[in-house]
C-alpha cells in the first residue's frame, strides 16, 4: 500500500552470499492491486544501514519496458544492433530476428547466451542485403526476444532502418539561401571523400571545400560567404558520385 512493507527476500536468512547481482522474483501478482512498491535496505560491513528510493511498478508496465534496443545503419552493408536490459540476469539467453517488408521475421545470429550482468550492453552486427537487391525506402524491422529460465519470453520493442543506396545525397537547404549558410544531409560509408563546389550562372567558381564522412548519417552546415542574390549552381561529389542542384541565394 506504499507504506507497509513487507520482506520478500532476506538475503542472510536465505543463506545468500554477498554478490555484485541479486536477483528474485515476486510471485504474488498483482491481484486487484493497481501498484506495487519497492524498497531495498542495506547494511554495510560497518554496520551502516540505509533504504534505497522507492521503485514503483504498474499492473500495465511488461518487462519490455525494462529494455532498450536500439539499430543504426553504420555503413552501406551494415546495421548495428545494441541491447541491454536491466533484468538480464532473468535470461537465459537472446534471440534476434529481422524482417525485410513484405516478408516474414527470420532469425539471425544464432542463439546469443545471457551474461547475466545487469544492463550489459550486446552487441550484434547484421548485413541484411549481401546481394545488393534491396531498393532505396525498403523497411527492414528487427526485433529481440529475451527467453526466461521458466520458458517464458519478453520480447523487445522492435526498431527499424530504412534501406538506402550508397554514397547519398539525401536533401541539402535552405532553397533559398540566406546569409550563406547551406546545410547538407548525406549517407556513404566513413571516410568518403565529399566535394562541394558552386559556380555562379556563367560557370565561375565561388566556392569550394571537401569533407570527410565521419559516420553513414552525416549533418553538415557549409558559410558559403555572402554572393551577390541570383541562381547558383551546387556540385556535391561524395565517394565519386554527383548530384548537382539550382539554388537560389537572397
Amino acid at each position: 500500500d506504499g507504506t507497509n512493507f513487507s520482506i520478500l527476500l532476506d538475503t542472510v536468512a536465505a543463506g545468500i552470499a554477498p554478490s555484485n547481482n541479486y536477483v528474485t522474483t515476486d510471485l504474488a501478482g498483482f491481484g486487484a492491486k493497481a501498484k506495487l512498491y519497492y524498497r531495498l535496505n542495506f547494511t554495510l560491513k560497518n554496520g551502516t544501514s540505509g533504504t534505497s528510493p522507492i521503485r514503483t511498478v504498474n499492473n500495465t508496465d511488461s518487462a519490455a519496458m525494462l529494455a532498450n534496443f536500439d539499430a543504426e545503419r553504420i555503413n552501406h552493408t551494415t546495421v548495428a544492433l545494441n541491447w541491454s536490459s536491466s533484468i538480464d540476469a532473468q535470461f537465459q539467453n537472446y534471440t534476434v530476428e529481422r524482417l525485410i517488408a513484405g516478408s516474414s521475421y527470420h532469425p539471425i545470429g544464432g542463439t546469443i547466451e545471457a551474461e547475466h550482468q545487469t544492463n550489459y550492453v550486446y552487441h550484434l552486427n547484421d548485413q541484411p542485403d549481401p546481394a545488393g537487391a534491396l531498393v532505396d525506402g525498403t523497411v527492414i524491422t528487427f526485433r529481440v526476444t529475451g527467453i526466461l529460465a521458466n520458458g517464458g519470453s519478453v520480447v523487445f520493442p522492435e526498431k527499424s532502418v530504412v534501406w538506402s543506396q550508397n554514397n547519398a545525397l539525401v536533401n541539402i537547404y535552405p532553397n533559398p539561401v540566406q546569409n550563406g549558410h547551406l546545410t547538407l544531409l548525406y549517407e556513404c560509408d566513413p571516410g568518403t571523400a565529399v566535394d562541394v563546389r558552386i559556380t555562379d550562372a556563367v560557370g565561375k567558381q565561388i566556392y569550394g571545400t571537401q569533407l570527410t564522412a565521419s559516420q553513414w548519417h552525416n549533418t553538415t552546415t557549409l558559410y558559403t560567404f555572402a554572393h551577390p542574390a541570383g541562381v547558383y549552381v551546387v556540385k556535391v561529389t561524395i565517394g565519386g558520385k554527383t548530384y548537382i542542384r539550382k539554388m537560389e541565394w537572397l
